[in-house]
């Protein structure tokens, strides 16, 4: 048994991310290894790595879902 995340929960992260990645320097435009074949950044967090710390203590039970 594992722990799984939602999908609605992990659709709504991504959402989040994404709106603020144009703001940032490796989205402004210019050729990047961070960007997919069709512009996405999905490898940065866009944010300071203090945020990042934060976000990762926090642990919400009902994002999850036990798989067998």
């Amino acid at each position: 048994k594992f722990l799984d995340i939602r999908q609605v929960v992990q659709n709504r992260y991504n959402e989040r991310l994404q709106r603020r990645m144009p703001y940032m320097v490796w989205t402004s435009g210019c050729d990047s290894w961070y960007l997919s074949k069709d512009g996405q950044n999905r490898s940065l967090f866009p944010g300071l790595a203090a945020e990042y710390a934060l976000r990762a203590r926090w642990f919400r039970a009902r994002d999850y879902e036990i798989v067998c």
